[in-house]
């Protein structure tokens, strides 16, 4: 039964405790898909490690993202900001999308009560208009 990538992970650590690490140890020296396996995560933790940003590279940027959250996300206390903006925002697009359908019901409602044709009214909804 080979060591899963867990325990795996925890022993390329260095974490793992003395009884354990002797017997994975072991299991590594006879499974070739587990050793495999530990050299694909040594890799793995090698480009972790590689691409982590250091704290000049950070800095660099960093005034920069600061400024456009501010800016976008933090409105300004001086900045008076309109009432009415969220809630178009937020709103808008159901109360349009209720409107587009109430306009259709009450069209077809219209045209099949007081149309002229009864013909008609039966194309549209059959079954309904008598």
């Amino acid at each position: 039964m080979c060591v899963d990538d867990e325990l795996l992970n925890t022993y390329l650590d260095d974490e793992l405790q003395q009884p354990w690490k002797t017997q994975v140890q072991e299991h590594l020296g006879y499974c070739n898909a587990c050793r495999q396996r530990l050299e694909q995560l040594r890799v793995l933790h090698q480009k972790v490690q590689d691409s982590v940003i250091s704290d000049e590279e950070i800095k660099m940027h960093q005034d920069r993202v600061f400024a456009y959250f501010e800016k976008t996300r933090f409105p300004s206390a001086n900045k008076k900001q309109h009432i009415f903006r969220k809630k178009i925002q937020v709103r808008l697009v159901p109360a349009l999308i209720t409107s587009a359908a109430a306009f259709v019901v009450v069209f077809i409602g219209a045209f099949v009560l007081f149309g002229t044709s009864v013909q008609q009214g039966q194309e549209i909804l059959p079954g309904i208009a008598a």
